[in-house]
């Protein structure tokens, strides 16, 4: 929390523009900081929602569930860290030129980022994966906030009423559920946007070893006397 600032603002360093709008690239090839904390975003989505919608056929129901959101950032801890060691699958496959990023720059491998120096060219320093790596943990924090948007198929039931002729039971119904069924629309496939955004706390926003998120499953037998 900072004085005079949205509570759930993420403060951290940003890229370094030109008057353009082009991020700035130093002699080292690595993008350029800014020399102290600005805001990133906020945790805070503008606009949250839901949608259920239920049917009915003879004995026969069934209700969807999708919610979402959209406004907000986070800050992801596991994703600096994956690009950082090599985990992520992003820090191997190929380069605009077609070569392996792990392969040697001098023929054609590595990372060139894309931006300018200071003087406004082009930056035409390639890096070696290893370094282009080690900048996502030394660099803009900027490159490890992602936007908190999705939309989520929550929750899925289908109930079925069963006819009865008892004195005793008045009604018996069955029904099986899943939750968590979809994601769509996160900035970064490997996280949970919403494992980030809903956190207890002052951490909010603040992704750090995330568990991936799981499907779950069951049913209801639901008796009435």
């Amino acid at each position: 929390a900072y004085v005079g600032k949205e509570y759930g603002v993420i403060m951290g360093t940003d890229y370094v523009y030109d008057a353009n709008g082009k991020k700035v690239v130093g002699d080292d090839g690595l993008y350029e900081s800014t020399s102290g904390n600005v805001p990133l975003g906020s945790v805070n989505p503008t606009i949250t929602g839901g949608l259920l919608n239920t049917f009915r056929y003879k004995n026969f129901d069934c209700s969807v569930l999708f919610d979402g959101q959209a406004g907000g950032k986070f800050f992801s801890t596991s994703y600096m860290w994956g690009i950082y060691s090599g985990m992520l699958d992003e820090t191997a496959g190929y380069n605009e030129l077609g070569k392996l990023k792990r392969d040697d720059p001098a023929d054609g491998g590595g990372v060139l980022l894309q931006g300018v120096h200071e003087d406004g060219t082009a930056n035409t320093t390639r890096l070696d994966a290893e370094t282009w790596a080690s900048g996502y943990y030394s660099g803009p924090a900027a490159q490890d906030v992602f936007k908190s948007d999705f939309i989520k198929l929550r929750e899925i039931t289908v109930g079925y009423t069963v006819p009865l002729r008892s004195k005793i039971i008045s009604s018996l119904k069955v029904s099986a559920y899943g939750r968590n069924l979809a994601l769509w629309g996160p900035d970064t496939k490997h996280f949970d946007p919403e494992s980030a955004t809903t956190s207890s706390g002052n951490i909010q926003g603040i992704e750090g070893g995330a568990l991936p998120s799981v499907a779950s499953f069951g049913l209801n037998f639901g008796l009435q006397f």
